[in-house]
């Protein structure tokens, strides 16, 4: 009876709003805790929030915090074309008018809560029954809060107590899912010790030149974010979850580094560069292979820029915000001062929309329309033959049977021109959105066409059978 007055409520509540909605209920767990609903939009297109770094970016733009959050949010939903909010380290009064204008702007919101946080930072001492209650009565009447983040990055040794506040919170508020993210080593505990229905992974792919820790080539970078994304993928489709990725779009130095007047980071002798900033091209390559490896969302880490007062390498106090003390012997350090001519974010340290936050809010504007497609394509055997350096993958739509191909340009510095073979019967194929792609068809066969197309570098195409 509980199940179908769910059921009755969701639809109604479908009809009103037009929000995707989806019940999920988990294999493993019979009882009531077992169900929860993933209340968000068809494909969320979203950025993280680190809420602690908003007060510094209002004073740098001579606002108070709440004006900006609000022209921020506003820029975000009208010119971006993101519709969810992923927001962290946020205390629980400011989440609930964050909240409040976020529904103004019709933008979802996931949010990690503060007795989450502080459930953790506490060592887990509290009973997550007790917490979860504490949440939904802090929070629970809140339309645009979609979901709970339980953690940020939570440890394999974490993974059970993650699941045991899921458990508490579905409970609770059925009516909202909870997720986290974790880094690429956790992905397997969080699969297998939790029954979250969202597994997010972040995937950062554009490491500082000459760091030990990870790729450093274009082609190195390209196969470790597929390699990972592959694997996400694979790990939720056998456990019957969503897969969900945390883009990069930021940057991170140790030692000492300061913003120059147009807000660049200029790297100072002794600092290290754990990973660089994307380039455009390199955000526009991350989002179309996440579609074209059957991501069901994606987040892009992250909007605001880290806070950083030193102004010259003259300035006083320590050389936060991450020390030097983190840099190991032998890691490659910069012997002289250097200029990125990028900031840390998405956006610039005055709340500025960046080239590259641009470039993400025309993919997200394009891609917008076809939220339902996106979110609900599944993968089926090859039906295009690609030459190098273009990759593709074909999907198809399972409430209209129509085929979806996915193209992409893996060369990330230069545009490329090529041909390729769809194995499409009788079908004929359009552009539901690209970039500044082109195809042109010219049939070989009854049941075969062939096509010239022209990809900027990074860029893709999302085709569709008519």
């Amino acid at each position: 009876m509980r199940k179908v007055l769910l059921t009755l409520l969701v639809l109604g509540t479908v009809l009103l709003t037009g929000h995707s909605w989806c019940l999920v209920e988990n294999a493993n767990n019979s009882s009531a805790s077992g169900k929860e609903i993933i209340q968000s939009p068809a494909y969320p297109l979203g950025v993280y929030w680190s809420w602690e770094r908003t007060r510094w970016i209002a004073k740098n733009s001579q606002q108070d915090k709440w004006t900006l959050t609000q022209s921020l949010m506003k820029g975000l939903a009208r010119r971006q074309g993101v519709n969810t909010l992923w927001v962290v380290n946020i205390p629980d009064d400011d989440l609930i008018q964050f909240c409040r204008l976020a529904e103004k702007c019709q933008l979802s919101v996931l949010a990690l809560p503060e007795a989450a946080c502080q459930w953790r930072n506490n060592k887990y001492q509290e009973s997550p029954e007790k917490v979860a209650e504490q949440i939904y009565a802090t929070l629970g009447n809140l339309p645009s809060l979609r979901g709970y983040v339980l953690a940020d990055e939570p440890e394999a040794a974490e993974m059970g107590y993650m699941e045991s506040l899921r458990k508490s919170l579905a409970n609770k508020d059925p009516f909202r899912f909870s997720l986290t993210v974790t880094p690429r080593r956790n992905l397997d505990a969080m699969g297998y010790q939790t029954q979250l229905p969202v597994l997010t992974l972040d995937v950062y792919p554009f490491f500082g030149e000459g760091n030990p820790h990870g790729p450093n080539s274009m082609d190195t970078s390209i196969r470790y974010y597929r390699h990972w994304l592959g694997e996400l993928k694979n790990r939720a489709d056998s456990q019957q979850r969503i897969p969900w990725i945390m883009p990069q779009g930021f940057e991170e130095t140790y030692g000492p580094w300061h913003y120059d007047k147009k807000g660049n980071v200029v790297y100072e002798k002794g600092a290290f560069l754990q990973w660089r900033m994307p380039h455009p091209d390199e955000i526009e390559w991350q989002f179309w292979e996440s579609l074209r490896a059957g991501m069901k969302g994606v987040i892009y880490f992250s909007l605001l820029p880290v806070p950083n007062n030193r102004d010259s390498s003259q300035s006083p106090g320590d050389d936060s915000p991450v020390s030097s003390h983190f840099i190991q012997p032998g890691w490659p350090i910069l012997s002289e001062e250097a200029v990125s001519r990028e900031g840390t974010g998405l956006l610039s340290i005055h709340g500025k929309e960046t080239e590259t936050m641009k470039r993400l809010g025309e993919l997200y504007r394009k891609a917008s329309p076809w939220q339902r497609e996106l979110a609900s394509m599944k993968k089926i055997s090859t039906q295009i033959q690609v030459e190098a350096p273009f990759t593709s993958a074909s999907f198809q739509d399972p409430e209209t049977g129509k085929t979806i191909l996915i193209i992409l340009n893996d060369d990330l510095k230069n545009p490329q021109k090529g041909k390729g073979i769809i194995y499409s019967g009788s079908s004929q194929y359009k552009t539901l959105f690209t970039r500044k792609g082109t195809i042109h068809f010219k049939k070989m066969t009854p049941d075969m066409s062939s096509f010239n197309i022209t990809l900027p570098p990074g860029g893709g195409i999302c085709l569709m059978s008519r």
